[in-house]
């Protein structure tokens, strides 16, 4: 199993960059990569396969991060500091 470490990723259906799209992949999708030639990886797609380049995917699976401070919430704890 792979992933795609990329926000998006085409997967075309020859080992060409302007070979025909068949999917856009979405960042973090698990993938079953079937062979390499070169670059390239063949992905078995239920029913379909395409290639995509090697380097958009990556062995590890995605990392959990806790999500960001909304801006209005950090600029309200800053004008209380700055008021205070």
């Amino acid at each position: 199993m792979m992933y795609v470490a990329s926000g998006t990723l085409n997967c075309r259906a020859d080992p060409a960059a302007r070979s025909r799209l068949v999917e856009k992949l979405a960042g973090d999708d698990q993938v079953d990569a079937r062979e390499t030639q070169g670059d390239w990886v063949k992905l078995n797609r239920t029913g379909k396969d395409c290639w995509v380049a090697k380097r958009f995917l990556s062995e590890s699976p995605p990392i959990e991060t806790e999500p960001a401070a909304p801006a209005a919430r950090l600029y309200e704890v800053v004008l209380f500091f700055w008021t205070g």
